[in-house]
C-alpha cells in the first residue's frame, strides 16, 4: 500500500538549482513512513533513549495519519488526518504535528534532495558555539549523496505558512553556516500541514541571504554510528527473528514491525574506529542491493511492517 503526499517544491533554482521547483506527489509505503520516524527526532538526553519513547514516536504517528490495515493494495491513497485527530486537544495536537513534520522532512530529505541519512543538530550541543547553543537554530542537518550538506528546519502545522513564518524559519535554517569547513549550500523549511484533512508540505529553500551562523566539527564515523544508534536501541529489546551469515532482523512488538540493517551497513558499524575511517568513502557511494528477499531504505535500514499496519 503506498501514500501519496502533495509536496510544493519552491524557492531552489535561484539558490540550489539542483532540486527543480514545482508541485508534485511523492509516493511512499508504510515501510517508509515508520523507518523515517523511528530515526527522525531525539530526546532531550540525545543518543541513549528509551525504547518506550520510540514506541510513542511510532504511535504518535498512526494518531496523525490515517493508516487502516484494511487499505485496499495498489491503490494509492493520500495522507489524511483519522478521525481520532479531531478529538486531540490543542496541546495535543501540536506535540503530534511536531513529530508528523520531523518525519515528513526526512522523507522528502531522501526522495527530493537525495540525502539518505537525516541529523538532530542537537545532538552535537556540545560542540556549539553561543551561536549554535541558542533556539535560533535549525533541527536538522545532512549531507546528499554528491557530497552537499544542507540545513533543514521542519515545521509541523495545521495551516499553510505566512510569509513571515517561512522567514522565522529560514532564520533558524541560517544559524548553521558549514560542516567541517563546508559551507552549507542550502537552508531548507519543510512545512508539513493540514488542508481539507489531508497532510501536504511545502519544501522552501527561501531567498539567499548572508549567512551569519557558526561551523560544525564532526567526525564522519560518530555521524554514521549516531544516526543508527535509534535501530540498535529498538534491537536490544526485540525478539530475533531470522539470522543468516549476514543479517539479523529483530521484532519490535510495541511498534509491531520487524527491523534490521544492511549487512553493508552492520560490517561498518562493526568496524573499529580506526579501520571505519579508511572504509566511509567506499560505504557511502556504495548502493544497498537485496539483502536476499529484503529490501532496505536509502539509508540502509530495513523494515517490515506487521499485520496492524497496511499491507505493501
Amino acid at each position: 500500500m503506498t501514500f501519496e503526499l502533495p509536496v510544493e517544491v519552491s524557492g531552489f533554482e535561484r539558490s540550489y538549482s539542483v532540486v527543480k521547483d514545482g508541485r508534485r506527489n511523492e509516493q511512499f509505503s508504510v515501510a517508509d513512513i515508520i523507518r523515517a520516524a523511528v530515526v527522525a527526532g531525539y530526546e532531550a538526553g540525545g543518543v541513549g533513549s528509551d525504547w518506550r519513547i520510540r514506541a510513542w514516536r511510532i504511535a504518535s504517528i498512526r494518531l496523525a495519519l490515517d493508516l487502516p490495515p484494511l487499505a485496499s493494495p495498489g491503490v494509492p491513497r493520500q495522507l489524511s488526518h483519522p478521525r481520532a485527530w479531531r478529538r486531540l486537544d490543542p496541546s495535543e495536537k501540536a506535540s503530534v504535528n511536531n513529530l508528523l513534520g520531523n518525519t515528513v522532512t526526512k522523507l522528502l530529505c531522501e526522495r527530493i534532495l537525495n540525502a539518505p541519512r537525516l541529523w538532530f543538530l542537537d545532538l552535537f550541543r556540545t560542540r556549539f558555539s553561543a551561536v549554535l547553543a541558542s533556539s535560533r537554530r535549525p533541527d536538522f542537518f545532512t549531507q546528499t549523496l554528491g557530497g552537499d550538506w544542507l540545513s533543514l528546519e521542519a515545521k509541523g502545522r495545521s495551516y499553510r505558512p505566512s510569509v513571515a513564518k517561512l522567514a522565522s524559519a529560514k532564520e533558524q535554517a541560517n544559524a548553521l553556516r558549514s560542516v567541517n569547513g563546508s559551507r552549507i549550500k542550502a537552508r531548507v523549511v519543510c512545512w508539513t500541514m493540514e488542508q481539507s484533512g489531508s497532510v501536504s508540505a511545502r519544501f522552501h529553500d527561501p531567498a539567499p541571504s548572508q549567512p551569519d551562523g557558526e561551523n560544525l566539527e564532526v567526525e564522519w564515523e560518530d555521524l554514521l554510528r549516531d544516526y543508527y544508534a535509534p535501530v540498535h536501541e529498538i534491537i536490544q529489546v526485540s525478539e530475533r527473528v531470522e539470522r543468516t551469515e549476514d543479517l539479523a532482523l529483530y521484532r519490535f512488538v510495541a511498534g509491531d514491525f520487524v527491523i534490521g540493517l544492511h549487512p553493508r551497513v552492520q560490517e561498518f558499524l562493526d568496524l573499529p574506529q580506526a579501520a571505519s575511517k579508511t572504509k566511509h568513502l567506499h560505504f557511502e557511494l556504495d548502493t544497498f542491493a537485496p539483502a536476499g528477499t529484503y529490501v532496505a531504505g536509502p539509508d540502509g535500514i530495513i523494515l517490515i511492517p506487521g499485520r496492524s499496519w497496511p499491507r505493501d
